[in-house]
Order: C-alpha cells, then sequence, then structure tokens
C-alpha cells in the first residue's frame, strides 16, 4: 500500500509539472529568452474555443511526464487562434502558414525556423514526443 501511495505522488507531482510549463504568449519576449538562453522556440498554435483536438494534445502531449523533460530545453510559446486582439498572434499565424490547429512550429534562437508545421492528429504520444525531442 505505501508503494502505491508514493507512486501516485510521483506521478502526481510529474503531472503537475508538466501542466506548469512556463508558456508565454508574448513572442517577442520568448525571442529575448531564447537568444539569451540558446534555447529553440517552440510554438504551440491553438484554437480555444473551437478545437476538441487542442484539447486531446494538450490532454495527451503537453501534460504528459514526457513533455516536462522537453520543456525544459525550449522557450514555450502558445498562440490562440481564438484570441483576435491581439494582431501580433495573428501575424505569427500567418507567418506560419498554419492553417489548421493544434499545430507545432519550431525556430532557432534567431527566430529562423527549424521544421516544417507539424500539425497534431491522431498520432499517438510516442510519435510526438519523438517529434519534440529533436529539438
Amino acid at each position: 500500500m505505501k508503494k502505491l501511495l508514493l507512486v501516485l505522488i510521483c506521478l502526481f507531482s510529474v503531472g503537475i509539472y508538466a501542466q506548469d510549463a512556463q508558456w508565454t504568449t508574448d513572442f517577442e519576449q520568448a525571442m529575448k529568452t531564447a537568444q539569451a538562453q540558446n534555447k529553440p522556440i517552440l510554438m504551440y498554435f491553438k484554437d480555444s474555443q473551437n478545437c476538441d483536438a487542442c484539447k486531446k494534445l494538450e490532454a495527451t502531449v503537453i501534460n504528459a511526464p514526457e513533455f516536462a523533460q522537453i520543456a525544459d530545453r525550449v522557450v514555450l510559446v502558445a498562440i490562440d487562434n481564438a484570441d483576435d486582439s491581439d494582431a501580433a498572434q495573428r501575424k505569427i499565424i500567418h507567418y506560419n502558414n498554419t492553417k489548421t490547429f493544434p499545430a507545432f512550429v519550431t525556430l532557432n534562437a534567431q527566430g529562423a525556423p527549424m521544421n516544417e508545421v507539424k500539425v497534431f492528429s491522431d498520432e499517438t504520444i510516442e510519435e510526438y514526443i519523438g517529434f519534440l525531442k529533436q529539438l
């Protein structure tokens, strides 16, 4: 019983850590941080109002313990298509040619794309974690 309790506490702690990853919506600040820390940028494009796939990605990938390990190696930027009040976010979505949600784009510390847009579908968590580990 004690072992089970210890395992549950560890899993719960890792889950909280993954959810507490430091996301920003400020692209300019993310660029400064990426340059200062020499880290790539992981941009997550979502639509919080009209996207069941976004909710699935967040539940299966972003909140996974494996994601917490990856999050430490990158600067995280969340761009929400539902937030149409921020023109800068709209430009970023347009700049990266993201037409579907959710999607990931990775940029190097200087802001140059490192890969093509990776759109989430029904791929497994292992495939997405594999993609993210390439950062």
